[in-house]
């Protein structure tokens, strides 16, 4: 647990830093990028439709969807030979993204 809230802790300090959800999620990506070597989109989730709004454009194919809200995931490619992210911090990401993406918030 307490390695969870460090990462959690260490998330939400990079995310005070930005003013609005695209910039907060480019920083999540980079960070995701460099702390676990894996290419990294997050997407808005329209029924089975996943849309890319940050990360990586020229993520190849997903080896792993992982959703974080109701209206929000991530789609995760390897880079060297690892394919998840450990669940702390999947929970720690989780705790972070619950406020970015809102459902009153899309533009559908």
């Amino acid at each position: 647990m307490e390695k969870e809230t460090s990462i959690s802790k260490q998330l939400e300090q990079l995310l005070q830093e930005e003013d609005n959800d695209s910039s907060r999620l480019q920083v999540l990506s980079s960070w995701i990028s460099k702390h676990h070597k894996l290419k990294n989109a997050f997407c808005e989730i329209h029924g089975n439709r996943w849309s890319h709004i940050s990360g990586d454009t020229d993520l190849l194919y997903a080896e792993e969807r992982i959703i974080l809200s109701p209206v929000l995931g991530l789609l995760l490619q390897s880079q060297d030979g690892k394919h998840s992210l450990p669940d702390e911090t999947i929970r720690a990401l989780r705790k972070c993204c619950k406020y970015l993406i809102r459902e009153e918030n899309r533009g559908e």
